[in-house]
C-alpha cells in the first residue's frame, strides 16, 4: 500500500478517535471545570507518554536535536498547550460540539496559506478548489450568525485556529528536519515538558491537589489525555512527515462529520438540513483537497 494512503487512513482513525474525545469532554465540561479538565489531562498525558518512553527506549535522553530543532520542540509544546489547545477548550465551553468542530475546518485554509508562505509547499489547483468548497459550506451550516453567547467563544476559537494552523507548520518544519531520526513519540513527549507542565504546576497548585471528580469524569480525562494528547499528537507528527501540513489540516475537517453524528446519541444535538448541506460540500472539498496532481497556480509558483 503506498505511504501517502496509510498516512490518510491512519489521520481518518486519528480524526475518528479525536472526534469523540470532544463530544465525551462536552458532557464532561458540563460538570467539570475547563481549568480542571484541562491541567489533568496533561498530567496523565505526560505520566503516561514518559512511562512509555522509559519502558521502549529505557532512558528519556535526547541527543540526535540541533539548536533550530529545539528552538521548533519548545515553539510546539508553548504554542500547543498554552496556545490552541487551551482556547479550544474553553471555546468548547461555550459553543455546541458540533458547530466547535465545523468552525475548525477553517485551519485548512489558515495552514495552506501559512504552507505558501513559510514552507513554499504549493497546492494544485484542485487543492485550493477543495479547501474552498469545504470552506463554502459554512455558509450553508450557519444560515444566521451565531448568538452573542457564541460569539464569545466563537472568537477565541478563531485565535485558536490562527495558532493552530502556525502549529501545523512548525510540526511539518520539525518534521522535515528530523526525518526518522527522532521518533515522534519522544517529540511529543518533549513537548509536553516544556509546554503542558507549567500548565500541570499551576493547576495542581491553584486546586490544592486532585480534586474530587466521579469515576467517569476521571475515565473521559484519561481516554483523552492518551488517545488524543500522548499518543494521538504523536501520531500526528509522523504523520506529517508523509502528508503536507495542508493536506493533514483539510482532511481534519470530516471531525465535523464524526462530532455530528457522535452528538446525536451522546448529547441528544440535532442537524437541521442546512447543516447535513454543509457538512456533504466539505465532504467533496476533503476529497478534491487530496488531489495533489502536476498542476499549480502560476502567480504562487514565483512566489
Amino acid at each position: 500500500m503506498p505511504p501517502r494512503l496509510v498516512a490518510i487512513l491512519q489521520l481518518l482513525l486519528l480524526i475518528l478517535s479525536g472526534s469523540l474525545m470532544v463530544v465525551l469532554s462536552k458532557g464532561v465540561l458540563r460538570a467539570v471545570p475547563a481549568h480542571t479538565f484541562y491541567w489533568l489531562q496533561l498530567a496523565v498525558a505526560l505520566a503516561a507518554l514518559t512511562l512509555y518512553q522509559l519502558v521502549r527506549a529505557g532512558t528519556l535522553r535526547v541527543s540526535q536535536l540541533d539548536a533550530r530543532s529545539w528552538a521548533y520542540v519548545a515553539a510546539i509544546g508553548i504554542n500547543t498547550f498554552l496556545g490552541w489547545r487551551l482556547l479550544f477548550l474553553i471555546g468548547l465551553y461555550y459553543l455546541p460540539a458540533t458547530t466547535h468542530a465545523y468552525l475548525v475546518n477553517f485551519v485548512g485554509i489558515a495552514t495552506m496559506v501559512l504552507s505558501v508562505l513559510l514552507l513554499r509547499e504549493h497546492p494544485s489547483l484542485w487543492q485550493l478548489v477543495g479547501a474552498l468548497v469545504a470552506l463554502a459550506g459554512v455558509s450553508v451550516f450557519f444560515r444566521s450568525a451565531p448568538p452573542p453567547g457564541e460569539l464569545y467563544g466563537a472568537s477565541l476559537l478563531v485565535i485558536g485556529i490562527v495558532l493552530l494552523a502556525l502549529n501545523n507548520i512548525l510540526v511539518r518544519k520539525l518534521a522535515l528536519r528530523v526525518g526518522e531520526r527522532v521518533p515522534a513519540a519522544q517529540l511529543t513527549l518533549l513537548t509536553l515538558w516544556l509546554g503542558g507542565l507549567p500548565v500541570i504546576v499551576h493547576g495542581a497548585w491553584t486546586s490544592n491537589g486532585l480534586p474530587a471528580l466521579e469515576r467517569e469524569h476521571l475515565l473521559v480525562i484519561a481516554l483523552y489525555a492518551v488517545v488524543g494528547i500522548a499518543f494521538g499528537q504523536s501520531v500526528y507528527q509522523h504523520l506529517l512527515r508523509t502528508l503536507r501540513s495542508y493536506e493533514a489540516a483539510v482532511f481534519s475537517a470530516c471531525g465535523v462529520v464524526f462530532s455530528a453524528l457522535f452528538a446525536l446519541p451522546i448529547l441528544g444535538e440535532r442537524l437541521g438540513w442546512h447543516q447535513v448541506g454543509g457538512i456533504a460540500l466539505m465532504l467533496v472539498g476533503i476529497v478534491l483537497a487530496q488531489w495533489r496532481g502536476a498542476f499549480r497556480l502560476r502567480i504562487w509558483a514565483r512566489a
